[in-house]
This record gives structure tokens, sequence and C-alpha cells, in this order.
């Protein structure tokens, strides 16, 4: 099994980020649009974002501009409680786990980096992989980690992740602590971290859980062990 994060609305609680973003956007690049109108539709490549909204003018500007603000701010980004556990104890059990997100490399890395999560694997738009809902990177994903699209599970919090996972062919998991809802109301949901952990480990890998229980799976164990390296 392999299991794909969204970032924001899953791991990463950006909102207060992206609103100060888009005031910066708003104020440099004169647009006019609210920031409720763009969050939204995140989640989909920021270029599909304006599309959607009809912006226009220098979009390659507004990018620029959201893009240096949201660096910028990063000390507004903080993390969901209870979610670098997950990635944690995940990473400790040996499991593959990587970010599929529709926001760009740079500064997906960056506030990785920022919060030392136990992610090597990023796999973000680029000129030749088109972002959610295409297949772009979960093709990319199944190809690196030899694994068919049923052994991937992703993560997500909005419509179009869940579009874009049952597009492929992979399992999906909708937390409720995210910004949106799910696309169906078939998805399988969780309200906490806690819960998403156990339905992880216990239901699609279901040999992992007696390690679940060892010692050397302590979360503030592993978290030192991470922290030296």
């Amino acid at each position: 099994m392999t299991i794909l994060f969204d970032f924001d609305g899953v791991i990463l609680n950006s909102r207060e980020n992206m609103r100060r973003s888009w005031a910066s956007v708003q104020q440099v690049c004169g647009v006019t649009a609210p920031f409720e109108a763009y969050f939204e539709h995140i989640g989909k490549p920021f270029q599909t974002i304006l599309s959607t909204l009809e912006i226009e003018g220098d979009r390659a500007l507004v990018e620029r501009t959201y893009f240096t603000a949201s660096s910028a701010n990063a000390a507004s980004l903080k993390l969901f409680p209870g979610v670098r556990d997950i990635l944690l104890a995940l990473a400790a059990l040996k499991t593959p786990i990587g970010i599929l997100t529709s926001k760009d490399p740079v500064r997906t890395r960056q506030f990785v980096d920022q919060f030392s999560l136990p992610i090597s694997d990023l796999y973000c738009p680029a000129p030749h992989l088109r972002g959610k809902p295409e297949p772009d990177l979960f093709r990319l994903a199944s190809a690196e980690w030899g694994c068919s699209a049923g052994d991937i599970t992703y993560v997500g919090d909005m419509a179009v992740d869940e579009q874009a996972a049952r597009g492929f062919g992979a399992r999906y998991i909708h937390v409720d602590w995210g910004y949106g809802t799910p696309l169906t109301e078939f998805a399988q949901r969780v309200s906490s971290p806690e819960v998403l952990l156990d339905l992880l480990v216990r239901r699609h890998a279901p040999a992992l859980a007696p390690y679940l229980a060892r010692p050397t799976i302590s979360f503030a164990v592993h978290h030192d062990a991470m922290a030296a390296r």
C-alpha cells in the first residue's frame, strides 16, 4: 500500500497564509475577486483557478505575487493537530508515503522542510505534469512506487481530490477537518487524525497493525530520532 496525502487542508492549515497572499494579489495586481471566491477552488492548479475566476491581465505577475507573499508569510502556517503524529508513525512503520498536491514544488518543499515532515516524495504540477483533477501526478507516483492504482490510497479534503483519485482508480479517504466536502456521498470520511491512522493501518494495511503497539513506534521517540538527523 502507498499512501498519498494532499497538503493544504489535510496536513497544512494554510488558510491564513492564503488570505494574506491573496490580499497581496489584490493590492499589487488590482484583482477584485474576493478571497472567498479564490478559496472555494483551492486544490486546483493556481492558473486554473485564475481562469475559473475570469481574472484578466498579467497572470504570471499574479502568480508570482501570490507565491512570493505565501513564502514570505510562512510563519502563519500551522499543522493540523495530530497529523504530524500520523506521518511519524507511518514513516516508522516503513509505509510508503508521499504528498500529492496542486501547490508548486518550490513552496511545497519549503513548507515540508519548515515543519521537518518525514516525507521526501512530493508530486506537484510541472510543465509536463497537469494538476488535479487530471491523473498525471497519480500516474507518476504509481510508476515511481511500482504499484497499481488500486494499491494507492489518497487522503484529501476537497471534491477535486476525490475526483482525481477516483478518476485514476485509487482509494480515497476524506478528512472532515479540511476545507471542503466530498464529491460523492460514497466517500470514506474520517473525523480525526486518530481515526485516520486506525483506518489507514488496520483496514488498508492490516499486517502493520501489530506494530502500532510496539515501543519503537512511540511518537515522541521517533520525533526525537528525526530531530537528531
